[in-house]
């Protein structure tokens, strides 16, 4: 039967320290593109369901949509941002004109 208390470290152990540079992915904005036919509801569902948005900030960014034409939905490293930008473009397809982009963060 084997022993169930744990393990010492022994002395001579030596812990792994990697000298190579930590590397932070590259952060992008997922930018929604305002346009006449979009319906606002659509917009915040996008918002809510695939960026994580709850309903009040969704509506804040719907605001500032149709103010400015475009606005800023969510930020991303660039690996999750452009799945973000594939499942918007997915839901919009075949029913309405909506538009998303990636820009990069500085």
């Amino acid at each position: 039967m084997p022993d169930d208390t744990p393990t010492q470290r022994q002395e001579d152990d030596t812990e792994f320290e990697s000298e190579l540079p930590t590397v932070v992915a590259p952060k992008v904005a997922l930018v929604f593109h305002d346009d006449p036919e979009t319906p606002a509801d659509f917009v915040l569902h996008l918002l809510e369901r695939f960026c994580g948005q709850d309903e009040t900030r969704a509506r804040e960014i719907v605001k500032r949509l149709a103010e400015k034409g475009q606005a800023v939905a969510g930020e991303f490293n660039q690996a999750v941002g452009r799945i973000k930008l594939g499942q918007v473009q997915e839901a919009a397809r075949g029913k309405y004109p909506f538009q998303a982009t990636l820009e990069p963060l500085d």
